[in-house]
């Protein structure tokens, strides 16, 4: 058994080290022109009734959200540059060319680097029969951060 979750454990390690390796590789710049620009209320059904609105740019290939200073300065049919990873082909900068205006989605940030970083240290003490909980914890969160990078 404990052979099983030692390996359980280096696999969980390999995925970190391969999240974080297409996080920090060179990025490849593709230049795109936008052919939509989505707004969308986020409802948090609570008692208190809060919203956020979310931004998405669509490109003729990636779609990607942008942050509200991104989206007011950008109109559809203007070209950005966009760094894509080579590993999971996600968008992580964006820059509008015509405004100079430019960004990175935060939820890539947490996903690509924050996470993994936080992560690996917990898988490491997890392989030395410490902090068991925190790291049952983190192994769903991980494979949710894996899916997100995979398919979304």
């Amino acid at each position: 058994m404990n052979k099983l979750k030692n390996c359980f454990n280096y696999l969980l390690l390999f995925v970190n080290f391969i999240i974080l390796l297409d996080f920090f590789l060179p990025k490849k710049i593709k230049e795109e022109k936008i052919i939509a620009i989505s707004t969308k209320k986020q409802n948090y059904h609570n008692a208190a009734r809060n919203f956020h609105l979310t931004h998405k740019v669509k490109t003729a290939n990636y779609h990607f959200y942008v942050s509200d200073d991104f989206k007011s300065t950008t109109t559809i049919g203007q070209s950005v540059a966009l760094k894509i990873s080579p590993i999971f082909q996600k968008t992580h900068v964006y820059k509008n060319l015509a405004t100079q205006t430019q960004g990175m989605y935060s939820l890539r940030l947490f996903s690509g680097f924050i996470f993994p970083i936080f992560s690996i240290p917990i898988t490491i003490c997890n392989i030395y029969d410490k902090l068991k909980t925190i790291a049952l914890i983190m192994v769903p969160i991980l494979f949710i951060d894996l899916i997100y990078l995979l398919f979304y």
